[in-house]
């Protein structure tokens, strides 16, 4: 594979239709597995970490055990929402670090990774390397090293962000969705 600098041009390919589509896909490959975990790039920031809040009331609706893997480390402008969510009693316990991450991974545990695509920028990519289910959700571009063989890719360089993405997913995945205003 070859890839040139950043001066090429994307252009916009998404459609309703295929947002749809992938939030059906989506849709299933939760409802398949056992639990899922949400998992965003080093050093989270406030569009990985709202992504991160937007994907979890999709997967807590659905019903299925989901969790947030969030690193001691992160942008300083995430630590006002952080504390928020540690504070608020609905979100109690969602957030682990990486050695709960491992204990809950297993055979048939789903791993979203948002706003990242590239494994080694991931907060975790030990936890990328033993998940047997991937999905990714980001407005990157891809590259030599983004993560091979996902289960559910919906990459699109366009976006402006994960968080728009995510938030064009939900609509198609949970009829009615609730969502609480710190994930607003």
């Amino acid at each position: 594979q070859k890839f040139f600098g950043g001066m090429t041009t994307t252009t916009e390919n998404n459609t309703r239709v295929r947002a749809r589509l992938i939030a059906y896909a989506l849709k299933e490959l939760i409802m398949e597995s056992d639990r899922v975990l949400l998992m965003g790039h080093a050093n989270p920031d406030l569009d990985c970490f709202g992504a991160a809040l937007g994907m979890y009331r999709a997967v807590f609706e659905l019903k299925k055990p989901v969790h947030i893997v969030m690193s001691a480390e992160k942008h300083a402008a995430v630590e006002y929402l952080y504390r928020r969510v540690n504070e608020d009693q609905d979100y109690m316990n969602i957030l682990i670090d990486h050695k709960q991450a491992e204990e809950y991974l297993g055979p048939n545990t789903l791993l979203i990774l948002l706003d990242v695509n590239r494994k080694v920028i991931t907060q975790y990519p030990d936890l990328v390397e033993k998940a047997k289910n991937i999905a990714v959700i980001d407005h990157h571009r891809t590259s030599a090293d983004s993560v091979e063989g996902v289960d559910v890719s919906y990459v699109e360089p366009f976006a402006s962000s994960a968080s728009e993405m995510v938030t064009e997913l939900l609509q198609y995945m949970v009829e009615k969705l609730s969502l609480r205003s710190i994930e607003v």
